[in-house]
């Protein structure tokens, strides 16, 4: 962390590797190394050092005879999924705002699950529901086991107008709660935004070409239910199954992918037709 922001890059390095790996640390949280790993004194290199807040607990140790190569190489078509700006343009594949047009059980989990990898993550509903996830974050726990509960604290927005800078739009499952939401989301934003549409079945399909003409269409396989609003339990940890309906818009699918996939097991297909009809005639 530098700053308060996440600060990725892209190392490359070519040695033959003896590990030794910590894998506890991806699921323990505050995990205390049994000694000091790591000392850092007070020089001006060290001060630079203690400003990233790095972890006091390693990961994995790496160790190789002969390594040829350490370093930061130049490439211009990577794109860190935490690099974050504000940007007034069409979509932005670095660093797109996502924004859930409602925190229900489907919206408010992939929201709290996208929220901590994603700084860019926005969520509107209600003013009640707002203001509880604005003062208490979303808690998502996995079905049977509440000691094992999770905050995330997604911003939060009172209106459309207060995002009218968003990439991308997603739009919640329950059909019969989001049919003014389309047009009320071009009114605000124009055409600039790509759309995501987490409506069971196909009538989506209709509606949402005639708004915009960047919809990406996804389908939910998991079951979850709300306990109070912020407070979601969840059947399993997606995954999320997204595609157009004729291979349009690569770049923005496969960004949108990547993005998804810091939170939750996300999937670009193009058979998403196929995935539609599969889920209508599970439900």
């Amino acid at each position: 962390m530098l700053g308060g922001r996440l600060v990725r890059s892209q190392t490359n390095f070519a040695a033959t590797f003896a590990v030794n790996a910590y894998p506890k640390l991806l699921w323990k949280k505050g995990l205390k190394p049994e000694r000091e790993w790591l000392t850092v004194r007070d020089t001006p290199a060290g001060r630079v050092l203690l400003d990233l807040d790095i972890d006091p607990h390693p990961f994995q140790f790496r160790f190789a005879r002969g390594m040829t190569a350490c370093f930061d190489l130049p490439d211009a078509g990577w794109a860190s999924p935490a690099w974050y700006c504000r940007r007034t343009e069409p979509m932005s594949l670095d660093d797109p705002k996502v924004l859930f047009v409602g925190a229900g059980v489907i919206g408010g989990s992939v929201a709290a699950w996208l929220a901590p990898f994603h700084r860019e993550t926005y969520v509107l509903d209600r003013p009640d529901v707002a203001e509880s996830i604005r003062k208490n974050g979303i808690t998502t726990y996995p079905g049977g086991a509440k000691d094992r509960k999770e905050t995330a604290r997604p911003r939060v927005v009172d209106s459309l107008s207060d995002a009218t800078d968003a990439d991308v739009v997603v739009l919640r499952s329950r059909t019969t709660a989001w049919t003014a939401s389309p047009g009320a989301s071009r009114e605000a934003m124009g055409d600039r935004p790509v759309v995501i549409g987490m409506q069971n079945g196909i009538a989506n399909q209709r509606v949402l070409p005639k708004y915009f003409s960047k919809a990406i269409y996804c389908v939910v396989s998991y079951n979850a239910w709300m306990d109070s609003p912020g407070v979601i339990g969840y059947q399993k940890k997606g995954p999320l199954h997204l595609g157009t309906l004729k291979g349009e818009l690569p770049a923005e699918l496969k960004r949108v992918t990547e993005i998804f996939n810091l939170g939750v097991p996300t999937e670009a297909t193009d058979r998403i037709q196929d995935a539609i009809h599969s889920k209508i005639v599970l439900t």
